[in-house]
């Protein structure tokens, strides 16, 4: 038969459809949480029961509300280091700072010692018995060394301030001040464990802070009005000095300037047209002086110089033109020592020499004159230099003249507003009036408030069941191994052939040989009546594959093909240990010592397969050469349908390597929920570097629970093994 795994790709023909199936994890989570549905439910009930128990434990409250409502009129003033007595509207902040204000223990205090401090002796905590969670509070603070008053300072303290620091705490714990929507209206609640107290003590707040909203608006005028006199003062005084500074700069100004700002800008304009005219006419004659320079002496005769520019070396180079001119007519006339020559050859060399002396005076004259042009540049510099610095300092003095006056008119505006402010706040002080009043005076309460004991059960059912929703949701997603056939074959790109449940019972049992019947019929199409060799491995020991191997062989069988079962698993042993390995040698000594086959294969009555193993007399953990196993497969399938090997697992040996490319088909075991994910895509991944692809995954130990219910099971077949896994 042709090995055909070398060259599967594994896919699942359905292995697209399953990749897209984006409700599939879902779906497995779902699953997952409802199998632990018996610990979410007992989360559930222990968080409600808890949660009634701490609820039914607490004493009855009751709550009184009172309302005050802020007058919205800008009349309050306020007075601060760099700010007149100003109108204060009544914001967020300004509302936040009167509720604090409500809340102050100082108003409390005042509240206690109105009513009286007897009145409040049942809800002193101090008298009162403290419950489980106070006490138990208690005890860790003592535990940890923690104590709310250094033991000096305690004993510093009378019991009457104690016992009114207790009952303030107790009143501040109780009370509850808000804003109503974005409205001037306070509604301030006392929760106490009387019904008439809290009302009592909700009234008697709001009128005291009514009462000292007064005082102390008045004592925030009278002493704006004595800032605001002492501010008039001091601005008056720093508004005469300013006057007088700006007088003084302006006196400055007029003496410092010999002439105008425009008359110095207008001089300056003509210095510099000056100066840019000396720096042209300097430009200019430097490079006349290197066109001389730069021409060699010998051919500066032959060179044509501007005649307005250098006239008298023009009409020099002219008379020689003229001359050379005739030196050559008379020398086609006459002899060189013809007396017209040679008194022509004198006359050419005086004026060459005349014209060398009259360049070499035109280079001087050059050179002084660039000199003195580089002079009056200088000058005309320094010139303006020394105007632009006039022009700055009657800027800068001009700049400090406004600055003064800037100053002195804001001090002028101080003074002004001063004076208007003073005015005003005594004013003021005559029709203060309190900016709040009673809207709705507090009732005495028909009912406790609290505690609200279906509410907060109701509470602790909700998060009971949404401790345990995420407990179980947790376990699910953390669990280390595949469950479901769609995860493994998305991970590994193999196709799950079967499921094996563990056999707990007789249903599970019957539903374990029919998947393995299952497993035989995919099997069984693939070989095409010819005999075939299959391997049986995995990633770790202990996955079921030595079990799953035997119920194979059975299941095989018992439809009418011959079957013999290999353990070559030589480090375990394991399937040789249960079946048990007859008298005689066995396959160890076939391989290695040239032993019959017939000899070593082993059958008995009560197995349906015939099996050939390595006995206990063979020790340690021989490896055999592919040589060797691929001889031993030929003749046993010459003999038998199917040969059915128990290789060793993957990672922990390397045997398995050796006959897993001489095989027909590779099914690979994975434990359900055990195997690691990252050892079985290890596993795999060591036979893909060989070059095989397992035919399918056989996931053994699922949980019969997830498992659909069959028939019951009538004369189907009988497993190998009475234990099961």
């Amino acid at each position: 038969m042709e090995n055909t795994h070398h060259t599967d790709t594994g896919q699942s023909p359905y292995a697209d459809q399953r990749s897209t199936d984006d409700h599939g994890e879902f779906l497995r989570l779902i699953v997952g949480v409802w199998r632990r549905r018996n610990l979410v439910l007992a989360i559930t009930l222990a968080a409600t029961v808890a949660m009634f128990v701490l609820t039914a434990m607490k004493p009855s409250q009751y709550t009184a509300s009172a309302t005050l409502l802020l007058d919205p009129r800008q009349q309050q003033l306020a007075a601060s280091s760099n700010q007149v007595v100003s109108d204060l509207d009544i914001s967020d902040p300004v509302m936040a700072n009167e509720i604090a204000m409500l809340r102050s223990s100082t108003l409390l205090e005042r509240v206690v010692q109105r009513i009286g401090i007897d009145e409040f002796t049942p809800i002193d905590p101090g008298l009162a018995s403290q419950g489980l969670s106070t006490r138990l509070a208690q005890y860790i603070r003592r535990a940890l060394g923690i104590s709310s008053y250094d033991q000096q300072d305690f004993e510093l303290i009378s019991l009457e301030e104690r016992r009114l620091n207790r009952i303030v705490q107790s009143l501040r714990n109780g009370l509850r001040i808000k804003r109503i929507d974005e409205s001037y209206v306070i509604e301030v609640s006392v929760t106490t464990g009387l019904a008439q107290l809290s009302a009592e003590v909700a009234n008697t707040l709001a009128q005291i802070y009514l009462e000292t909203q007064l005082r102390e608006r008045q004592k925030v005028i009278e002493k704006a009005t004595d800032w605001l006199s002492d501010q008039v003062a001091l601005r008056e005084g720093e508004l005469t000095q300013a006057e007088q500074r700006v007088e003084q700069a302006k006196k400055d100004n007029l003496d410092y300037a010999g002439a105008s700002p425009q008359v110095l800008e207008q001089q300056a304009l003509s210095l510099n047209q000056a100066l840019s005219s000396v720096r042209a006419d300097k430009t200019r004659i430097k490079e006349e002086l290197e066109i001389l320079e730069s021409i060699p002496a010998e051919n500066l005769l032959e060179v044509n110089l501007q005649p307005n520019a250098y006239p008298a070396i023009a009409a020099l180079q002219s008379t020689r033109r003229s001359l050379v001119q005739e030196e050559a007519r008379l020398s086609i006339l006459y002899g060189p020592n013809h007396p017209k020559r040679r008194l022509l050859d004198a006359e050419i060399s005086r004026v060459e020499s005349e014209f060398a002396r009259e360049v070499t005076k035109q280079k001087r004259n050059l050179s002084e004159n660039i000199t003195a042009l580089a002079a009056r540049e200088t000058s005309l510099s320094a010139d303006i230099l020394e105007i632009e610095r006039g022009i700055s300092n009657i800027s800068e003095r001009s700049l400090t003249l406004r600055q003064l006056e800037t100053e002195a008119n804001a001090i002028r505006d101080g003074y002004e507003t001063a004076l208007t402010r003073l005015a005003d706040t005594r004013a003021q002080l005559q029709i203060q009036r309190a900016e709040a009043k009673v809207v709705n005076a507090a009732a005495i309460p028909a009912g406790p408030s609290a505690p609200r004991i279906k509410l907060m059960t109701g509470f602790g059912a909700s998060l009971g069941l949404s401790l345990g929703l995420v407990l179980a949701l947790l376990m699910e997603i953390l669990e280390k191994g595949f469950r479901r056939d769609p995860d493994i074959e998305r991970a590994t790109g193999v196709r799950v052939l079967t499921r094996l449940p563990i056999k707990r019972s007789a249903a599970s049992e019957c539903l374990y040989l029919e998947r393995i019947r299952q497993l035989w019929t995919v099997l069984s199409k693939r070989m095409n009546d010819e005999a075939s060799v299959i391997m049986m491995t995995s990633s770790m020991p202990g996955e079921g594959k030595t079990t799953t191997a035997m119920n194979l062989a059975n299941a095989a069988a018992s439809m009418g093909r011959s079957v013999v079962l290999l353990d070559l698993d030589t480090r375990q042993k394991s399937l040789s240990r249960q079946v048990g390995l007859f008298s005689g040698p066995d396959l160890h000594a076939h391989l290695t010592q040239g032993c019959d086959l017939d000899e070593v294969i082993h059958s008995a009555d009560d197995l349906s397969f015939d099996f050939a193993g390595i006995g206990p007399e063979t020790v340690g953990a021989p490896i055999y050469s592919g040589r060797v196993l691929r001889a031993l497969f030929a003749n046993l399938k010459k003999r038998y349908d199917i040969v059915i090997v128990d290789a060793p697992p993957l990672l922990p040996v390397s045997d398995s390597l050796s006959i897993a490319p001489l095989v027909d088909q590779v099914l690979f075991v994975v434990q359900y929920g055990a195997t690691a994910r990252g050892s079985v895509a290890d596993g795999l991944a060591t036979l893909r570097n060989i070059g095989v692809v397992p035919e399918g995954i056989v996931m053994s130990w699922t949980d019969p629970r997830t498992e659909p219910r069959g028939y019951p099971q009538q004369g189907a077949i009988k497993p190998a093994l009475s234990s099961g896994f």
